[in-house]
Parts: structure tokens; C-alpha cells; sequence
């Protein structure tokens, strides 16, 4: 009986299941560049990693492609993701860097998938308000528009559309403010 071959290095990447997803996508980057990372053909001082793709790397996590891509954008772009009330403000940043009242800017985060991004923001927004308030998600499977009509029941008994209200960010800009909106809610959100 021959002794079994174990990369550890592997098991540490992809044996984390109980960790944060934004833990996982952020674990699994070095070892891809140690693994299959390649030397950056504009500087020799860079790895780069040209294949997989955030549809196999969410594969092999275990995670939505809505999960791994906004934590590689997290990950890009030093924005705060962690279901804080504080990181709400980040939110609102992204909002802002990303749109502008109703346009989505040109090569920015929004510019494709507008629809499938604004909802994954607003059930960021609406999971980061539960978390801090209490609540459940409600949503009703026969409404045709089921994605954007997703409210959360809080705790309180207030019932709010948190995808709607990041929708409404989108069109009008920061005067529908997603940290004012929280501080509102009652949501210890620091504000500029």
C-alpha cells in the first residue's frame, strides 16, 4: 500500500466552508498564484493568474458567482464587506464610484449585469440591516418581479425592500442615501 500523496496547501485552500466567503475567495488567491500563477509579462516582479475563472472559483468554494464576484471586488477595490452596519458606508461608496443618478459609470462595476449587481447590492444592504436589527427575508415565488419585491420583516415588525431602496439609490443618486437610510432604520452607521 503506497502512502497517500496530501497537498496541505490545497486542503487549507479549499477545506474552508465554515470561513467567510470574502476569507475563502482571499485564501484561495495566493494559492492559486503559488500553484498556477505565472510571471506578469509587463513586470517580472507580479504573478498573474489567467485561468480559472470567478465561475470556477465560486465552483470549487462553493459559492455563488454573486458571492466570489463581490468578494473579488472587495478584495479590488478595498471595500469594506463584512456585515457591519459601518460597512454600509462602503456601500454607499461603491454606489457612488459606480453610478451616477440613474447611469451606471463607463467600465465600472455596474456597467454589465446592472439588474443581477443592484440586486446582490440591495440583499447585501438588507442581510447587513437584518444582521444588525433582527429580522427574516420574506418574498412571495409567484410575484413576477419577485427579485426586487424581496422585503425583510425586522424584528420591530417594520417591514422594508432593501433591493428597491438600492434601486432607488441608483436612479436618484446620494440624495436616497443608503447610510442615511440605515441611521434612519436605527443602524449605528457612521456618516460623513
Amino acid at each position: 500500500m503506497q502512502p497517500e500523496v496530501r497537498n496541505r496547501s490545497d486542503e487549507a485552500a479549499y477545506a474552508m466552508v465554515i470561513r467567510p466567503p470574502l476569507e475563502r475567495v482571499s485564501r484561495l488567491l495566493p494559492h492559486l498564484a503559488d500553484t498556477v500563477g505565472i510571471p506578469d509579462p509587463g513586470t517580472a516582479q507580479h504573478l498573474v493568474i489567467t485561468d480559472p475563472g470567478q465561475k470556477d472559483i465560486a465552483a470549487a468554494l462553493r459559492l455563488s458567482v454573486l458571492t466570489t464576484e463581490i468578494a473579488l471586488c472587495t478584495l479590488r477595490h478595498r471595500y469594506q464587506a463584512d456585515f457591519s452596519a459601518g460597512s454600509l458606508r462602503d456601500v454607499e461608496r461603491f454606489m457612488t464610484e459606480h453610478s451616477n443618478t440613474g447611469v451606471a459609470v463607463e467600465d465600472g462595476l455596474l456597467a454589465a449585469d446592472l439588474g443581477a449587481r443592484l440586486f446582490g447590492v440591495g440583499c447585501y444592504a438588507g442581510e447587513t440591516i437584518r444582521l444588525s436589527l433582527g429580522g427574516v427575508w420574506e418574498a412571495d415565488d409567484a410575484d413576477p418581479a419577485g427579485e426586487l419585491n424581496v422585503r425583510l420583516r425586522l424584528a420591530s415588525g417594520s417591514v422594508i425592500w432593501p433591493v428597491q431602496r438600492v434601486v432607488k439609490r441608483f436612479q436618484n443618486g446620494p440624495e436616497d442615501s443608503l447610510t442615511a437610510y440605515a441611521v434612519l432604520l436605527g443602524l449605528d452607521v457612521p456618516v460623513d
